[in-house]
């Protein structure tokens, strides 16, 4: 019988070590399996590692070039942006028109998308611009690429 232990994500700060918070029988996983569970990919840690499936990322929305912007994290960036297109997401995208996908930035972990959303939410808005453009100088509506 093989143990692995498991550990609660939001379990540690960034200065401490994480506790563990079960084990879990995994006899038919292999050596370098360190989670039983198939599809549930996770860190160390116990938090959930990016899929095609599910993208972690950063998320910027406009309603038009240089217009209204509005920045997100999502564990699920397809599904969140469908959303927030449609119109099932009340507040501020809906209010503004925020339904055009301007730029994203996909992580590994959900902690480093929410650190590195913090970080752009306190940019000045020309620094936001600066980001977009970088990657996407026609302000294209991104969407469309992820949806293919």
């Amino acid at each position: 019988m093989i143990l692995v232990e498991q550990v609660e994500a939001n379990s540690f700060a960034w200065n401490q070590t994480p506790l563990p918070l079960q084990s879990q029988d995994v006899s038919e996983a292999g050596p370098s399996d360190r989670f039983a569970v198939e599809g549930d990919a996770r860190n160390w840690w116990g938090e959930r590692l990016a899929s095609w499936d599910k993208v972690t990322a950063v998320y910027i929305l406009a309603t038009r070039r240089n217009g209204t912007l509005y920045t997100g994290v999502t564990s699920d960036l397809v599904r969140r942006v469908g959303e927030h297109r449609d119109g099932h997401i009340g507040g501020f995208t809906k209010r503004y028109g925020c339904k055009h996908l301007v730029w994203y930035e996909v992580h590994d972990l959900i902690s480093q998308a929410i650190y590195r959303e913090k970080s752009i939410k306190s940019y000045r808005r020309q620094n936001k611009i600066n980001l977009i453009e970088a990657q996407n100088p026609d302000w294209r509506d991104l969407w469309f690429d992820l949806v293919r």
